[in-house]
Protein backbone atom coordinates (compact mmCIF):
# COMPACT_ATOMS: atom_id res chain seq x y z
CA UNK A 1 0.00 0.00 0.00
CA UNK A 2 1.25 3.50 -0.75
CA UNK A 3 2.23 5.87 2.07
CA UNK A 4 1.12 9.15 0.46
CA UNK A 5 -2.22 10.20 2.00
CA UNK A 6 -3.88 10.83 -1.35
CA UNK A 7 -2.67 7.56 -2.85
CA UNK A 8 -3.67 5.66 0.27
CA UNK A 9 -7.16 7.19 0.14
CA UNK A 10 -7.40 6.16 -3.52
CA UNK A 11 -6.24 2.62 -2.71
CA UNK A 12 -8.80 2.27 0.07
CA UNK A 13 -11.49 3.45 -2.34
CA UNK A 14 -10.47 0.96 -5.05
CA UNK A 15 -9.96 -2.14 -2.88
CA UNK A 16 -13.63 -2.74 -2.05
CA UNK A 17 -14.61 -1.92 -5.64
CA UNK A 18 -12.33 -4.01 -7.88
CA UNK A 19 -14.82 -3.70 -10.71
CA UNK A 20 -14.08 0.06 -10.85
CA UNK A 21 -12.81 0.96 -14.32
CA UNK A 22 -12.38 4.72 -13.86
CA UNK A 23 -9.70 6.17 -16.10
CA UNK A 24 -6.34 7.31 -14.82
CA UNK A 25 -7.40 10.90 -15.55
CA UNK A 26 -10.54 10.51 -13.41
CA UNK A 27 -8.66 8.87 -10.54
CA UNK A 28 -5.90 11.48 -10.61
CA UNK A 29 -8.39 14.32 -10.73
CA UNK A 30 -10.35 12.85 -7.80
CA UNK A 31 -7.28 13.00 -5.55
CA UNK A 32 -5.89 16.30 -6.84
CA UNK A 33 -2.93 14.98 -8.82
CA UNK A 34 -1.93 15.00 -12.43
CA UNK A 35 -1.93 11.69 -14.27
CA UNK A 36 1.84 11.83 -14.53
CA UNK A 37 2.33 12.46 -10.81
CA UNK A 38 -0.12 9.72 -9.87
CA UNK A 39 1.64 7.26 -12.16
CA UNK A 40 5.11 8.17 -10.93
CA UNK A 41 4.32 8.31 -7.21
CA UNK A 42 2.25 5.13 -7.20
CA UNK A 43 5.11 3.15 -8.78
CA UNK A 44 7.65 4.73 -6.43
CA UNK A 45 5.62 3.83 -3.36
CA UNK A 46 4.32 0.37 -4.30
CA UNK A 47 6.76 -0.95 -6.88
CA UNK A 48 3.78 -1.52 -9.19
CA UNK A 49 1.97 0.53 -11.74
CA UNK A 50 -1.56 1.46 -10.75
CA UNK A 51 -2.81 -0.91 -13.47
CA UNK A 52 -0.80 -3.82 -12.07
CA UNK A 53 -1.98 -3.04 -8.55
CA UNK A 54 -5.61 -2.92 -9.68
CA UNK A 55 -5.15 -6.22 -11.49
CA UNK A 56 -3.81 -7.88 -8.34
CA UNK A 57 -6.65 -6.40 -6.29
CA UNK A 58 -9.14 -7.87 -8.77
CA UNK A 59 -7.47 -11.26 -8.61
CA UNK A 60 -7.56 -11.22 -4.81
CA UNK A 61 -11.27 -10.43 -4.95
CA UNK A 62 -11.76 -13.15 -7.57
CA UNK A 63 -10.16 -15.70 -5.25
CA UNK A 64 -12.61 -14.74 -2.53
CA UNK A 65 -15.61 -15.05 -4.84
CA UNK A 66 -14.45 -18.37 -6.29
CA UNK A 67 -13.77 -19.76 -2.79
CA UNK A 68 -17.37 -18.85 -1.89
CA UNK A 69 -18.56 -20.98 -4.80
CA UNK A 70 -19.34 -18.18 -7.25
CA UNK A 71 -19.04 -19.61 -10.78
CA UNK A 72 -16.14 -18.48 -12.96
CA UNK A 73 -18.41 -16.73 -15.47
CA UNK A 74 -20.23 -14.78 -12.78
CA UNK A 75 -16.93 -13.86 -11.10
CA UNK A 76 -15.51 -12.53 -14.38
CA UNK A 77 -18.66 -10.53 -15.04
CA UNK A 78 -18.82 -9.11 -11.50
CA UNK A 79 -15.24 -7.90 -11.80
CA UNK A 80 -16.08 -6.39 -15.20
CA UNK A 81 -13.55 -8.26 -17.28
CA UNK A 82 -14.07 -7.75 -21.00
CA UNK A 83 -14.74 -11.46 -21.38
CA UNK A 84 -14.62 -14.66 -19.38
CA UNK A 85 -11.69 -15.86 -21.47
CA UNK A 86 -9.75 -12.66 -20.64
CA UNK A 87 -10.31 -13.35 -16.94
CA UNK A 88 -9.24 -16.99 -17.28
CA UNK A 89 -6.12 -16.01 -19.24
CA UNK A 90 -5.07 -13.47 -16.62
CA UNK A 91 -5.84 -15.89 -13.78
CA UNK A 92 -3.74 -18.59 -15.43
CA UNK A 93 -0.88 -16.15 -15.98
CA UNK A 94 -0.71 -15.31 -12.26
CA UNK A 95 -1.62 -18.65 -10.68
CA UNK A 96 -0.46 -21.16 -13.29
CA UNK A 97 -3.88 -22.82 -13.51
CA UNK A 98 -7.37 -21.97 -14.67
CA UNK A 99 -9.77 -20.91 -11.92
CA UNK A 100 -11.56 -24.27 -12.01
CA UNK A 101 -8.35 -26.26 -11.64
CA UNK A 102 -6.95 -23.89 -9.03
CA UNK A 103 -9.89 -24.51 -6.71
CA UNK A 104 -9.61 -28.29 -6.96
Amino acid sequence: MPRDKRLLRLSHRLLPAPENNDSLLTLASDIGMSERTLTRKFREETGLSLGQWRQLARLAWALELLAQGVPVTQTALELRYDSVSAFITLFRRYFGKTPGRYLK
